[in-house]
């Protein structure tokens, strides 16, 4: 059967052509995991700039309200958690 008929054959069974030959898996893995990782630093990074951007205008619009709340001046953006 020359070849042309057996990639038709596949294509109307639905599967993929005979010969088909795609990345490796380890290749796909490996792009998946760097797609992650490049969006999780991507949000992280965005995620700091919104809550150091929300602490500023929380201190801004309503300091006196909160004044007298234990520990408010101590609120802040670090590491330790």
């Amino acid at each position: 059967m020359p070849r042309e008929r057996g990639d038709a054959a596949a294509r109307a069974r639905g599967g993929p052509p005979e010969g088909a030959v795609g990345p490796a898996r380890r290749r796909i893995v490996q792009q998946m995991l760097t797609e992650s990782l490049v969006v999780a630093l991507a949000g992280g990074a965005a995620g700091l700039l919104v809550a150091a951007w929300g602490l500023a205008a929380f201190r801004s619009i309503a300091p006196a309200q909160f004044a007298g709340l234990p520990g408010i001046a101590g609120v802040g953006i670090d590491g330790a958690s």
